[in-house]
């Protein structure tokens, strides 16, 4: 049971941290995460590990081969996909270990009766996953890929906090919403601690490695300048496409618009991005998120956690915002 709503901001996060302890799939969780992690397309081995690994999981087998087979990655040929390294050849390797990471974090988390906050809280990291892989594209940093799977990660602090303890993802929730503050300082003020320290506890459990770990490091609200190594890098796209995910769902609303222009003005320096780059990159991430939603099963995601859809909708049954 959760705290009241008057206990300290101390005593809530104790309480918060003791869940974690007491749930015995996050171990499990963390040692599957960490081994789809240290997976690198550069390793001659790696590709028959993410298969054996994709092969280990009859849903996540289904998953890849219905994502391999839609129009957006048919080949031209209209080849029906019938294998996991059929599936990893066309995808691509990074593709497919996000999908992989993306259903660990379906799967093993606790399936409690507030299932809708916690879809929405992983559809968010899909987004900023997709986004980090567009702009890893564009990069020169070595392993640039693994901006990806930090931007994945930038939103784990909102996901377990969902799926641990919705009285105070809610409460933390109300703040952002009706007193506009940002997740990070909502956090603070609730659990004395931002979502980014919260992931980083459980992440340095799981011995993720410590670059993935100093990326979610927040980042001041100053303009940012072209980072001088491939940490800054790293940092600068997880905050930036952490942020760009949360504007996705209202990509009409007047307020996203002015967003943008924000985002533009603090990050477009420093990743080399101009306005007409940055509506491409929505457009092409809004597009992508779409069909792995699809293919992993998670495509009618409400625009914003339960309790601010006006309505309870625990089967999901909302339309979609991609």
């Amino acid at each position: 049971t959760s705290l009241s709503l008057s206990a300290s901001p101390a005593a809530k996060r104790a309480a918060l941290l003791q869940k974690f302890s007491d749930d015995a799939n996050l171990p499990a969780l963390g040692s599957a995460v960490s081994r789809v992690v240290q997976l690198t397309s550069s390793d001659d081995e790696a590709l028959q590990e993410l298969t054996n690994f994709v092969l280990s999981d009859v849903a996540l087998t289904q998953k890849i081969l219905r994502l391999s087979n839609t129009v957006s990655y048919r080949t031209a040929s209209g080849r029906t996909i019938s294998t996991i390294t059929s599936a990893i050849f066309l995808l691509g390797f990074d593709t497919v270990k996000m999908c992989a990471l993306a259903m660990l974090l379906v799967d093993r988390l606790p399936d409690t009766s507030h299932a809708q906050s916690v879809r929405f809280e992983l559809a968010q990291a899909l987004r900023a996953s997709v986004m980090g892989r567009q702009l890893a594209r564009r990069s020169h940093f070595p392993d640039a890929e693994e901006a990806a799977i930090t931007a994945l990660f930038k939103n784990l602090g909102q996901l377990l906090v969902a799926s641990h303890d919705h009285d105070v993802y809610n409460e933390i929730n109300v703040l952002t919403q009706g007193a506009n503050l940002t997740p990070a300082k909502a956090s603070l003020q609730v659990l004395g601690c931002s979502f980014d320290q919260l992931a980083v506890t459980v992440l340095q459990d799981w011995k993720i490695s410590d670059t993935l770990i100093h990326a979610l490091t927040p980042l001041s609200n100053r303009v940012e300048k072209s980072p001088v190594n491939r940490q800054e890098w790293m940092s600068q796209v997880a905050s930036f496409s952490s942020e760009a995910a949360r504007l996705m769902p209202n990509s009409n609303d007047a307020k996203q618009l002015a967003d943008n222009q924000t985002l533009l003005t603090r990050f477009g320096s420093a990743l080399n991005l101009d306005k007409e780059q940055i509506d491409q990159l929505f457009a092409v991430t809004i597009n992508e998120t779409h069909v792995l939603l699809d293919s992993l099963g998670l495509l009618h995601q409400p625009d914003k956690p339960a309790e601010f859809t006006g309505e309870s909708d625990p089967e999901g049954q909302n339309p979609p915002t991609d």
